[in-house]
């Protein structure tokens, strides 16, 4: 039996493995095609979680509406950047906030809470946001802490 170029999927892994579109109605209503890998059970899981969640445009605008939420409570500083960038850049601070808020179970706590939101508040570049996307709510402050220091 002959053995097959290295990188290259042999017939049998060719045939367990297939891709589909799918057009899927969200739990908010709306309707998203997808394209989906994988086996056939694999696909039919992914396409009844998908039928659970809410469709990309209503995930992003919850998302907008929770941050626009927090910037206001909080009365924080406009950002710069692009109209996008800013945006995404306000998505990306209130999710660091809320991950910031977990910490606040106790008096001793809500000092150092406090301190990084109010940390995470002083920054007004998106692009500080955007670059640092990928970081735990602690290693943004300590990245940012850093630039400042």
């Amino acid at each position: 039996m002959p053995v097959p170029h290295r990188g290259r999927q042999t017939k049998k892994q060719t045939q367990n493995k297939t891709m589909s579109k799918h057009t899927i109605t969200h739990s908010c209503g709306h309707t998203h095609e997808y394209q989906l890998y994988g086996k056939s059970d694999e696909r039919t899981r992914k396409i009844k979680w998908l039928e659970t969640q809410e469709c990309p445009a209503c995930q992003k605008a919850a998302e907008a509406a929770e941050a626009a939420k927090i910037n206001e409570e909080l009365n924080l500083p406009v950002l710069s950047g692009s109209e996008k960038q800013i945006a995404w850049a306000n998505c990306i601070r209130a999710r660091l906030i809320a991950a910031a808020r977990v910490y606040n179970d106790s008096s001793s706590r809500k000092i150092i809470v406090d301190k990084a939101i109010e940390l995470i508040a002083s920054v007004n570049s998106a692009h500080t946001f955007i670059d640092n996307r990928n970081l735990d709510v602690f290693s943004f402050l300590v990245t940012i802490a850093s630039k400042k220091a």
